[in-house]
């Protein structure tokens, strides 16, 4: 749900489509079915890096923190169902309107990491949203950046 608009995934008309997907705002609606199984986890996917979820604590197991921002806090964390581990930023909405740009920055910060897709750069999995944070759920590069430098004696370009 984002403002008033929703999605919600609906059971397929017939055993041959798979789930489909219902878009509803301001009283009007319309449904979309993917022609295959494999076109249906890739608009799942897609969608879920678009659309705001709830229900943070039902997908995830926060682990631990791994990291702090002014009005956030970056944990660990793990999927429920697959096991999977992902890192996890938790920004207090709270702390992020006391900031001159807090809201601005965390909109921008979503978009840039909705549009990229690139190896050597983190991919945003899912968004999630509940009455106190917003919560983006990315993939888990392993080490930052810091951690990578401080355990090794030399670097060079090509390892970075």
């Amino acid at each position: 749900t984002w403002g008033q608009s929703t999605l919600e995934i609906i059971p397929a008309p017939t055993k041959d489509l798979p789930k489909g997907f219902r878009f509803s705002k301001s009283g009007l609606s319309f449904e979309l079915f993917p022609p295959d199984q494999q076109s249906e986890l890739e608009w799942l996917r897609a969608l879920r890096r678009l659309c705001i979820q709830r229900n943070f604590k039902e997908s995830y197991h926060l682990k631990r923190v791994i990291g702090r921002a002014p009005a956030a806090r970056i944990f660990l964390a793990k999927h429920r169902k697959t096991g999977v581990e992902y890192t996890v930023k938790i920004v207090t909405k709270e702390r992020l309107e006391k900031k001159k740009l807090g809201v601005e920055a965390l909109v921008n910060e979503v978009i840039k990491l909705g549009e990229l897709e690139h190896p050597n750069i983190v991919c945003l999995h899912e968004i999630y949203e509940d009455e106190a944070c917003v919560t983006l759920v990315m993939e888990n590069a392993g080490k930052n950046l810091l951690e990578f430098l401080t355990s090794r004696r030399d670097v060079n370009e090509a390892d970075v």
